[in-house]
């Protein structure tokens, strides 16, 4: 079932972000459509969610690293992979601790401030934009020979979707 969350759509004020709870995908719809809403409250100190002054991102020549998370990513692109195996094959032979992200990692690059029609959610002031989706390292419990892929570069209700994991082309970014 869809929850809503907060997070209106930019440039499309009658849109809002939901997350998938039957499927673990995300979307936007109209926000009159019904939906469940689950509630949350700070406690007495809420985490450190919010970018330093000098901002999230701190790229380097060839390397980002996210203040938030504390996750470093590369900065560019890895060339288009046809399984997931090559995918985690090539970020293990950067060496230096990179590996295949997993979805949940993936999704922290998600910018929810733009219109997810823009293909913008990943940014682009920081990073290379992907040619297709970015492979994960986590897989479906749900669908057989199925792996959990982040879609950032079609626009529309961009975000996470399964893939099979054979003959299928995706884009690699590493994580550390």
């Amino acid at each position: 079932e869809n929850f809503w969350t907060s997070t209106r759509v930019a440039l499309q004020s009658d849109n809002a972000w939901y997350v998938s709870f039957s499927y673990g995908g995300m979307g936007t719809a109209f926000i009159d459509q019904p939906a469940h809403v689950r509630c949350v409250r700070a406690g007495s100190t809420p985490p450190q969610r919010c970018a330093p002054a000098g901002g999230r991102y701190q790229p380097t020549a060839d390397l980002v690293f996210d203040t938030v998370t504390g996750l470093t990513w590369q900065k560019g692109v890895g060339s288009s992979m046809t399984t997931p195996i090559q995918a985690a094959t090539y970020c293990d032979g950067l060496g230096a601790g990179f590996r295949l992200p997993s979805i949940k990692e993936l999704l922290t690059l998600v910018n929810y401030g733009v219109s997810p029609s823009q293909a913008d959610l990943l940014d682009r002031t920081v990073f290379d934009h992907p040619t297709s989706f970015f492979w994960s390292s986590s897989t479906s419990l749900e669908s057989y020979m199925s792996i959990w892929v982040l879609d950032l570069y079609s626009g529309g209700n961009a975000g996470p979707s399964l893939a099979g994991t054979f003959n299928t082309n995706g884009a690699v970014k590493c994580v550390k």
